[in-house]
């Protein structure tokens, strides 16, 4: 973390741009990201546990009972997004009788007063995180366990608000975020190099006083990892209807009427569409009509989800999402349940669908290692986050 005059931490990043209105709107240069790509998962890769919880272990007492409450704060930030679920998931913050030991399943925060560089390897380092990633028997990631440590010196030194802003850092990156970015001179990982044009957020390489709180980006990212499901309505089962119950909106995609909500699946083109007799009855003059069906789907004049768009104007969600695949291609919005295979995700500020795929990831990641956890199961250690007091330009570093 770099303290230039000011300081910051990492962050993560939608690496997509979203089209609407007629209008495209820039995306930002760098914003959240999560383990995705690192460890080639479909999926966000987030802690799987119902009951998120912490422990506090430091020797000093009223430390201890200091950094309980600041973790409480910190937490209380990164569950309060609506669109997140984390809030119903996060346990209590305990004090902890023992250091952090990797691999008991104990999230534990520790204050490290001695031997600093036996558990983060620069020596200059405000703090780091060492998070486990298991892989289970159906191939999807989750976080198993993250051990934050503090670098209690330097951060006596630095004061109180720099104690907050550490945690807010770390804890983020114990919840799955990484950096977006990495300082000229670090280890390369994957990441772009920060070149000032990043989007605010307490995940960001450096760390500045003034970003205290979680930015935009921050809340987006969260949400990504921690999605909140629609709710259902009294009465009706908790999981949503999906396209095989007659969701589909015009555009989605269908191989039978019963896929789409209008009731209209235009067979041959494969998306959800208006109901047709005849030719006639289509804008498109066109009408697919299944065999032994007695009416069908107007062959769309737009084009449908995951199809490729220069713009809203071609799609018939009136959405253009780019940088999720190669080439810019159609979505909608999430007034339905999106299709199989993709997700309801903030972009630019609308909630869309976007291909279920991780987002790019790095972030300190200082070294890693693949091990067994059971037949079927991997586990991979990643060091996070590292919270670095070496002086450049006068400041602080968070690599």
């Amino acid at each position: 973390m770099t303290r230039r005059s000011s300081r910051g931490f990492g962050r993560q990043s939608t690496l997509f741009a979203l089209c609407a209105g007629g209008l495209c709107f820039a995306e930002d240069a760098f914003a959240y990201r999560d383990a995705s790509t690192l460890l080639d998962a479909v999926d966000p890769v987030a802690m799987s546990s119902s009951a998120i919880a912490f422990a506090i272990e430091s020797n000093d007492g009223g430390m201890a009972s200091s950094l309980r409450q600041e973790a409480n704060r910190a937490l209380a930030a990164w569950s309060a997004p609506e669109c997140s679920s984390l809030s119903s998931r996060l346990g209590e913050v305990t004090i902890a009788s023992v250091p952090a030991v990797e691999g008991d399943g104990i999230n534990t925060i520790e204050w490290v007063e001695q031997d600093w560089t036996a558990h983060c390897t620069i020596d200059s380092s405000l703090g780091c995180t060492k998070v486990q990633y298991v892989q289970g028997t159906d191939g999807a990631w989750h976080i198993d366990e993250a051990d934050i440590y503090l670098n209690a010196k330097a951060l006596v030194d630095l004061g109180n608000a720099a104690i907050a802003g550490t945690l807010l850092h770390e804890l983020g990156h114990a919840l799955g975020l990484m950096h977006p970015c990495h300082l000229p001179g670090d280890p390369l990982d994957g990441s772009p190099v920060c070149d000032g044009t990043e989007a605010e957020s307490v995940m960001l390489p450096t760390y500045e006083p003034e970003h205290a709180a979680l930015a935009q980006d921050d809340l987006d990212g969260i949400c990504w990892l921690y999605p909140r499901s629609a709710a259902p309505a009294e009465g009706q089962p908790e999981e949503m209807p999906s396209l095989s119950t007659g969701a589909g909106l015009s555009g989605d995609p269908c191989v039978s009427n019963e896929d789409c909500e209008s009731g209209a699946c235009a067979i041959e083109s494969g998306f959800c569409s208006l109901p047709c007799v005849a030719d006639g009855d289509c804008a498109s003059g066109a009408c697919e009509v299944e065999d032994g069906d007695t009416f069908g789907g107007c062959k769309p004049a737009l084009s449908g989800l995951g199809q490729a768009c220069g713009g809203p104007e071609d799609c018939a969600g009136n959405r253009c999402v780019s940088e999720v695949t190669e080439s810019p291609v159609c979505t909608r919005d999430c007034s339905a349940d999106c299709p199989p295979d993709w997700a309801c995700r903030p972009v630019d500020g609308s909630d869309v669908c976007v291909p279920k795929r991780g987002v790019s990831s790095s972030g300190c990641s200082a070294s890693g290692a693949v091990g067994s956890t059971g037949a079927g199961a991997a586990m991979l250690a990643v060091l996070l986050g590292c919270l670095s007091s070496r002086r450049k330009i006068g400041g602080w570093r968070l690599l």
